[in-house]
């Protein structure tokens, strides 16, 4: 595998998957597809990580106004 010639670009994007996306804080979700030709592989297509919020607060309290 070639290395690549700017590293630090490499480290930023660690640091914004660790520390914002997969933070503790956060319900991260990937959405991730396949290809035809290859079915067996996939591909994260797009990433979403709201807030996180208490499944049984969500599910079972009153909305606040």
């Amino acid at each position: 595998m070639a290395q690549d010639p700017h590293p630090e670009r490499l480290e930023k994007m660690r640091e914004k998957l660790v520390n914002e996306l997969w933070a503790p804080d956060r319900d991260t979700v990937l959405f991730v597809g396949n290809m035809e030709q290859r079915p067996t592989s996939f591909l994260v297509l797009g990433v979403f990580w709201p807030p996180h919020q208490s499944l049984q607060q969500s599910l079972f309290e009153a909305p606040s106004a």
